[in-house]
């Protein structure tokens, strides 16, 4: 009964396309934070379309296993590593290579909320992380 956000899409991102392989309905919900696009397609033309073009499954398949490695990252990360860890790698993911050892301000994309989910936190455990990481200049 209890609920974890898995993945945070970024814009661009796609999500429910394993659907074109044969499943009845997607196993999980989704919201939008700041608006999305939904495309719903008659599985039965779709499978029809992607028969027909088999590139189409391969990069179905591909898109699947790139979500499966970062559902299965998600969650590693989730039990390997504490709070404040994974607040400062993803900030760390967000700085540019160069700026690594220098000091680098800019703007968090997400909400509070939504910043947490992604990472697997409680809004108060992601604020606790933040605080634990001031003394090192965050």
């Amino acid at each position: 009964g209890r609920e974890a956000d898995i993945c945070v899409c970024e814009p661009g991102d796609t999500f429910g396309e394993y659907l074109l392989s044969g499943g009845g309905s997607y196993a999980y919900s989704a919201r939008s934070a700041d608006g999305a696009e939904v495309a719903l397609f008659a599985l039965a033309d779709l499978q029809a379309f992607a028969d027909q073009h088999p590139i189409v499954h391969r990069n179905v398949m591909r898109i699947m296993v790139r979500h499966l490695l970062g559902a299965m990252d998600c969650i590693a990360g989730d039990r390997l590593l504490t709070a404040a860890q994974r607040v400062a790698n993803y900030l760390v993911s967000r700085c540019p290579a160069s700026t690594i050892t220098s000091r680098v301000t800019f703007r968090l994309p997400y909400r509070k909320r939504i910043l947490a989910g992604k990472l697997g936190l409680a809004p108060e455990a992601l604020s606790r992380a933040f605080a634990a990481l001031a003394p090192s200049g965050v």
